[in-house]
């Protein structure tokens, strides 16, 4: 059916009606030739034109089909129309959408290839540092004629000088890319479903990067590297540029039917994927180049010795020849990182990025939140070994802003969205505004490939976030005398405002060492621009408990106010706490305080260190006790045997039925009137006398449970108690 707009009127609905069938059938029916009416007359008021719109893009509208309604005859003069939906298409699309916890999963391996990959470029560009491997590189390829067009003459021009440079730099790869063999794949942009299978490559260490490179033999990527080397060794300021193939992090969809089903995923599956090697197809475009600085034009010269075999200084109006097309499977332009000889780190996508900030951008992990744009730049800083400006910085700056400018406007309406240059005014957040709205904030105009409308663009500067005034003064920023509201959501919402309405915050100052509190005996530091003059902020940490710092400055009776530095939110009603952030007291007693705090610090380790000690030494008195309580019961009634055989101890299982015996050398022979019941032993244990008593020819004593025969022996024990207390009070 035609997407095209329809305007159907209920008029034209009953002529069509009106006409089904010829008037010839009609006649055999022995019907008259009148229109069929319905309950509601074209008079009705419930009746209007309206407008069908049933293109294929509105979400609001389910795709029915209209093209052959089917009519159903009734007895009476109603007409009943039935429509058959066709099937959901949103369904579907939803069903191929991954689950968030894949969302996540997949956030977190583009982080940690990124960061992985970072870690390989630092070290690939240490090794092109090796001054032996970099003489032998340049006494295979240089030549009399190249080092000529090296060699300068004071009286030549600059424009003279970056040509007959560049003419030795064409020269110097034409020899070194016939010399040069590839023989193995380098890195490769691989899809989600492809990340188990092993690449058919061989693994690079230092000791194989320096054979393979002197005999000019590897990967598209060693010859790039090579190129380096070789440049450094010359004496130019040679740059190492890595494009990252890190997956897609911003896919949402299974890549491929086999992903949708659990079945394929198996464990068997994998495993064979992990074995097998495999090839996949190179790119037409690098993965590694070179970079080199142009001193005479202060500019930086791109050079692809193996691939392509191109030196280009990139354009900022055209598309630059380093940059993949987006159906490039195998290669994609999203973070290119450079490297020179000092370890210095640089991001210069912006320079091989022609709609850097319209379509680039959006699938770098910067562009996702600020805690991962801080993240990114962190570990940017870390990998560099350092992180120095210079000269040639200053001009890289310079010309990536002037690349944002040349870039242009995006030619679709979701580029538009969170551009660092452009804006509409539909796609503003409900707090933020375009102030001042007029032709000084018109950059231009945009108009849709679907619809005629005119569309203002705005400049980003020009937009101005709102907040309320409770939140500039958590900024530290308070409204100025006769600010009006920007704007305010509903009658009872809040009224926000534009930081042009705000200034600084100006605490009032601390007379004669009183600190200024507010209504509930605190002070209000979100910044450190709120701390009043003349006085200072003495943190909370683990360090210095915040219980610890208010004990101190009340033992020395100084004024202070605790300083709350934010608040929390907790709980299903959202119970807003404010969160004690230290104290704030006069400056002249700050000395003073931070000695209180250290000594009643250290006097609370010293405490607990005490406890431990004296935890330590309870234990091992009832270690002791224990061991000399032992040690009296074997010198009193002899020492538990437990080399008995399997014969006697099974005889004493039947005789004593799960008793136990205590007896010196000859346990056996100490037991007399073995004609007596064995349930009068009932369980209990024998205690024989030692062989020097007098009484070890009685009969064996039978105690019913241990506590029986402690209570037999109390003298005895309470006197050898008493001994062990003794002695061990005098050790």
């Amino acid at each position: 059916m035609n997407s095209n707009n329809l305007n159907i009127h209920h008029r034209q609905l009953l002529h069509k009606i009106d006409n089904t069938g010829s008037s010839d059938q009609r006649k055999k029916r022995g019907t008259k030739s009148e229109p069929i009416v319905l309950d509601n007359t074209s008079d009705s008021e419930e009746f209007e034109d309206v407008d069908l719109n049933l293109s294929e893009e509105s979400d609001e509208f389910e795709e029915v089909d209209l093209s052959t309604p089917a009519i159903e005859p009734t007895n009476n003069d109603t007409l009943v129309i039935t429509i058959k939906p066709q099937e959901d298409q949103r369904t579907k699309k939803q069903q191929n959408l991954i689950p968030k916890e894949e969302r996540h999963r997949r956030v977190c391996l583009h982080k940690l290839y990124l960061l992985l990959m970072l870690v390989h470029g630092r070290i690939r560009n240490q090794w092109c540092n090796n001054k032996e491997l970099a003489k032998t590189l340049k006494i295979a390829c240089m030549t009399a004629q190249i080092q000529q067009l090296f060699d300068f003459q004071d009286n030549l021009s600059d424009s003279v000088k970056s040509r007959r440079f560049l003419d030795g730099l064409k020269k110097l790869m034409t020899i070194y890319r016939a010399k040069f063999r590839v023989i193995g794949q380098g890195i490769i942009k691989k899809d989600w479903n492809e990340l188990e299978i092993l690449q058919d490559t061989d693994i690079v260490t230092k000791k194989t990067f320096k054979k393979m490179l002197g005999n000019f033999r590897g990967s598209r990527d060693l010859g790039a590297q090579g190129f380096v080397l070789l440049l450094r060794g010359l004496g130019f300021n040679a740059r190492m540029v890595m494009s990252i193939q890190a997956p897609d992090y911003t896919k949402i969809t299974f890549s491929s039917k086999s992903d949708t089903k659990k079945d394929d995923d198996s464990e068997h599956t994998n495993q064979r994927r992990r074995k097998t090697r495999s090839r996949f197809p190179d790119s037409d475009f690098p993965v590694f180049w070179v970079e080199v600085w142009n001193k005479y034009t202060n500019q930086w010269i791109s050079i692809d010795p193996i691939v392509n075999k191109l030196i280009e200084v990139c354009p900022k109006r055209k598309k630059s020849a380093f940059e993949p097309p987006s159906t490039d499977e195998r290669n994609q332009l999203t973070y290119a990182i450079a490297y020179d000889k000092f370890g210095r780190v640089r991001d210069v996508t912006r320079r091989y990025s022609h709609s850097y900030n319209a379509k680039t951008i959006r699938k770098r992990i910067e562009f996702r939140s600020a805690d991962d744009k801080f993240w990114y730049q962190k570990i940017l800083r870390v990998c560099g070994h350092k992180n120095t400006n210079n000269i040639m910085d200053i001009y890289e700056q310079k010309e990536f802003h002037e690349r944002d400018l040349a870039e242009g406007m995006p030619n679709n309406i979701q580029a538009f969205k969170n551009h660092p240059i452009y804006a509409l005014e539909s796609q503003l957040r409900q707090d933020e505004i375009i102030y001042p709205k007029d032709d000084s904030s018109t950059c231009g105009t945009f108009r849709s490939r679907n619809t005629s409308k005119v569309i203002k663009v705005y400049k980003r500067s020009s937009v101005h976030r709102l907040r309320s005034a409770k939140a500039w003064i958590m900024r530290g920023r308070k409204l100025k005398i006769g600010a009006i509201p920007m704007k305010q959501n509903g009658e009872e919402g809040p009224r926000l405002y534009a930081e042009f309405q705000t200034e600084l915050y100006l605490p009032p100052a601390i007379r004669d060492g009183i600190i200024p509190k507010n209504e509930y005996g605190n002070i209000d530091v979100y910044k450190e621009t709120m701390i009043p003059e003349g006085a200072v902020l003495i943190s909370s940490s683990d360090e210095y408990p915040m219980r610890t710092i208010q004990r101190a400055v009340e033992t020395l009776g100084i004024d202070f106010a605790k300083a709350i530095v934010a608040f929390n939110f907790k709980g299903r009603k959202h119970k807003v706490t404010a969160r004690e952030g230290g104290v704030v007291i006069a400056k002249e007693f700050e000395e003073a305080a931070r000695l209180a705090i250290d000594y009643l610090i250290e006097q609370e380790e010293d405490a607990k260190r005490m406890s431990a000690e004296t935890n330590a030494l309870n234990n091992w008195k009832y270690f002791l006790l224990k061991l000399r309580l032992e040690h009296r019961l074997n010198a009193s009634h002899g020492v538990i045997t437990e080399d008995i055989t399997t014969e006697q101890s099974q005889d004493k299982e039947d005789e004593f039925e799960g008793g136990f015996i205590v007896s010196d050398d000859n346990p056996v022979d100490a037991v007399e009137d073995n004609d007596e019941d064995e349930d009068d032993f009932g369980g209990g244990f024998l205690v024989e006398e030692p062989a020097e008593s007098p009484r070890n020819k009685e009969k064996p004593k039978y105690y019913e449970s241990e506590d029986q025969y402690e209570d037999s022996s109390s003298e005895a024990k309470i006197e050898s108690d008493s001994e062990m207390e003794f002695e061990y009070e005098s050790e």
